[in-house]
């Protein structure tokens, strides 16, 4: 074989393994292409399926919150207006005693509904403060549960979007509820922590700690409802909880999106 065919053959071989290497190239990249615009729609769909999720809880919450207004706060008005007649129309002083805090009882019910049903309207949510909010919900625990608390603030105070104050109240509802329901606690401590494009919350109680098939039930409504709210964030919800120890639940947002104004 002469040796141009020899250096021809070279460069025919060094020009098929570059082109084979070009088109094995080519595939992968299209290939990881392909997989990074299934990811996304796979993420974009999560995202819908969780946005949906946590409007029609908002739905239902807002008709219970009017039905409450509606129904309950018209009956315990009823009951006023009559246990009043009944005040008037009493002779005997221990009847009327009787009368006198059966209607202050009517009146505790018809202010408990009103900030039960206060506290699922996420309009009424939006337009107030969120640290007032917090602490009026602390200070309801206190007095029908006898559980102290302590409430800090860390940091300049600012304004949370409508939105994103509604997410972090539910939050906080869901975790004072897992303690009134499983802690047995006489103490909650909540921290809010505002950093230059970050928030925090945290809730910690000095209870028994959440049980095991609370903590990892795959059924478990609540905690999955913190979690689906903090990614909606696009934070996270981390929970440390021990037995006889107490449960910390962490709401943790690193690039979180104030309003501009101070709250």
């Amino acid at each position: 074989m002469l040796p141009s065919q020899v250096v021809l053959l070279l460069f025919a071989g060094t020009f098929l393994f570059m082109l084979l290497g070009f088109v094995i190239t080519f595939l992968i990249f299209r290939h990881n292409n392909k997989l990074n615009l299934l990811n996304l729609q796979k993420n974009q769909l999560i995202s819908e399926s969780r946005a949906r999720h946590i409007r029609e809880n908002e739905r239902m919450m807002n008709q219970i919150s009017k039905e409450l207004h509606d129904n309950i706060g018209q009956s315990a008005s009823l009951i006023r207006a009559s246990l009043h007649k009944a005040t008037r129309m009493a002779n005997d002083v221990e009847l009327t005693k009787l009368i006198a805090g059966t209607a202050e009882l009517t009146e505790q019910i018809m202010r408990d509904a009103k900030n039960i049903s206060h506290s699922l309207n996420q309009n009424f949510i939006k337009a107030r403060n969120l640290h007032l909010l917090l602490e009026q919900d602390l200070e309801h625990i206190r007095n029908f549960s006898n559980i102290s608390y302590e409430f800090d603030i860390v940091g300049s105070t600012k304004r949370l979007m409508p939105e994103s104050k509604l997410i972090v109240y539910r939050i906080a509802q869901e975790a004072f509820h897992n303690i009134l329901k499983h802690s047995n606690a006489s103490h909650i401590c909540l921290l809010v922590e505002y950093g230059m494009n970050s928030f925090k919350m945290r809730i910690q109680d000095n209870g028994v700690g959440l049980p095991a098939e609370v903590m990892h039930a795959r059924d478990g409504i609540g905690l999955t409802n913190m979690r689906e709210r903090a990614e909606y964030l696009n934070g996270e919800i981390i929970i440390d909880s021990n037995p006889g120890r107490g449960c910390t639940v962490n709401l943790i947002v690193h690039n979180f999106e104030f309003n501009s104004d101070a709250d």
